[in-house]
């Protein structure tokens, strides 16, 4: 449950992002750290819980929309990091977490299109999309 929560604070703060990017008419920028478990927006920096890492369980196969390659990044945003910009597009990528035992695997996505929008997944046995 707590990677889930993590998710969702993840999934917000990258909600606020593209509507303040909207708003101010400036691109924003989430950037992450790996090897910290961080990540930082507005300047400031927020850590996952230690049971929480940046990662997937063993042999999970990638992205969440169309899994056929294994994932070799738990990031694959370019430079760790999502642009939003001042138009709404979110710059395109799949951040994953686990849990410190790898039991568990969680993604949060945004995949190439016309639309920019995030899609929240659950691996067990295969991708479930949750929204």
């Amino acid at each position: 449950m707590l990677v889930r929560a993590e998710l969702e604070h993840l999934y917000s703060s990258s909600y606020y992002l593209q509507r303040k990017a909207l708003m101010l008419h400036a691109p924003q920028t989430l950037l992450f750290d790996v090897r910290q478990n961080s990540y930082c927006m507005d300047g400031k920096t927020y850590r996952l819980p230690s049971q929480v890492r940046f990662g997937t369980q063993p042999g999970v196969k990638g992205p969440p929309g169309s899994p056929h390659l294994d994932i070799q990044k738990p990031i694959t945003f370019t430079g760790d990091s999502i642009t939003f910009h001042p138009d709404g597009v979110i710059q395109s990528g799949t951040i994953y977490l686990t849990d410190a035992n790898h039991s568990c695997t969680y993604a949060l996505s945004c995949a190439v299109s016309s639309v920019s929008y995030l899609r929240k997944y659950q691996y067990t046995d295969g991708w479930h999309l949750i929204s």
